[in-house]
């Protein structure tokens, strides 16, 4: 509400007193505000948190800062109790999915952090939520509250990159802006382990073998005697040579595949292969092996293949299509909210404290030269 005619100190005791864009006095009531660090505002200003994430921690602001302490809580019969992951649910409209997939966001970028209140495992009734005043550095946490290996804007060329970092219990540890000095590095360096692991591959496949189980032992074993072989027989259909490191060999190794020609007792042709891939078109293999399971009893024939592989490579192209359109609007529109920060804070670099200007400073390359904000 605004006042006029009234004596502001008197009215500024009872709440909180600011000036209005036209020069009048708004006085926000005692209840309706509280004390927020300026420290969490400078972190969310450089943070690329999803939308559920931002929800959340509003929610953890207001159960926090306005109870002047870190601990999450609510009102409850009078009487202040924990806030708990379904507490943020009602009030946010999450679901509890959402909420939890959230609060593992916060926790790895060092804002929030979950714990059990018995000191145990993270377990319903017994989570205990805080929202650090001074967050803390990303990826701290130990345990179940460990750093998410993959933030969401994980540059697309290194996605290559994403086995040998889980394998190595790696986690990504600059930030978005830091990550765009090392896009061309990163894309190269995932086309070289690309290529190196297909090399070790192709060799790996010379030299070795998966034994063959029990099961299919006894499979061929029955289509042997089936078809008046000997066991031990080889049937000549067999018998033509296949690149273990073509792609048609990969379509013959696909478990679904291998069912199938057992079923229907026949084998793919090299052109039926070749028809295959050209219906993929570049699609993964593992989507046709999911496809040819889900309609398995429903195939009459091998040739029924290359219709489930057109499917999968339209539903493929599809979805590509869709993830490069988000990822792109996604960019731009990260890349606008970057450039507004830096306008407005060399606009205004010259009302900034030493202390911020150090802060933006080291956050910031294109603020690191003398004179930032002229």
């Amino acid at each position: 509400m605004t006042m006029s005619g009234r004596n502001p100190e008197k009215v500024a005791a009872r709440g909180y007193l600011l000036k209005s864009a036209d020069n009048q006095s708004v006085v926000i009531p005692d209840g309706d505000f509280y004390i927020n660090p300026k420290a969490r505002c400078r972190r969310m200003m450089l943070n690329s948190l999803s939308a559920e994430a931002r929800r959340v921690y509003a929610c953890l602001e207001l159960a926090t800062m306005a109870f002047h302490q870190e601990l999450a809580v609510t009102m409850e019969g009078g009487k202040q109790r924990p806030l708990t992951p379904a507490d943020i649910s009602h009030q946010t409209g999450l679901s509890k999915q959402h909420t939890r997939r959230a609060l593992a966001e916060l926790e790895a970028e060092g804002l929030v952090e979950r714990r059990a209140a018995d000191g145990g495992r993270l377990r319903n009734g017994q989570i205990l939520i805080y929202s650090w005043a001074e967050p803390r550095k990303a990826g701290t946490q130990k345990g179940s509250r460990a750093r998410l290996p993959f933030p969401h804007w994980f540059p697309e060329p290194w996605e290559p990159l994403k086995p040998l970092i889980t394998r190595l219990k790696l986690q990504v540890s600059i930030n978005e802006v830091a990550a765009r000095d090392y896009l061309q590095q990163g894309a190269e360096a995932a086309r070289s382990y690309q290529k190196a692991e297909k090399v070790a591959r192709e060799f790996l496949e010379r030299v070795c073998a998966r034994p063959p189980s029990n099961k299919e032992e006894r499979t061929e074993r029955k289509i042997e005697r089936k078809s008046g072989l000997s066991v031990g027989q080889k049937d000549s259909r067999r018998d033509r040579p296949t690149d273990s490191s073509s792609p048609e060999a990969e379509i013959q190794k696909l478990p679904q595949v291998r069912r199938l020609s057992t079923r229907l007792k026949d084998t793919p042709s090299p052109q039926l292969y070749a028809d295959i891939l050209r219906a993929l078109a570049g699609a993964p293999l593992a989507d046709l092996d999911a496809r040819i399971a889900l309609r398995f009893e429903k195939i009459t024939s091998l040739g029924m293949l290359v219709k489930l592989a057109g499917d999968v490579g339209r539903a493929h192209a599809a979805r590509e299509a869709e993830r490069q359109a988000d990822q792109r609007a996604h960019a731009r529109q990260m890349e606008r909210q970057r450039q507004a920060l830096i306008a407005d804070l060399r606009a205004h670099w010259s009302e900034l404290s030493d202390e911020d200007r150090d802060y933006y400073r080291r956050e910031i390359p294109e603020l690191r030269a003398a004179g930032a904000g002229a």
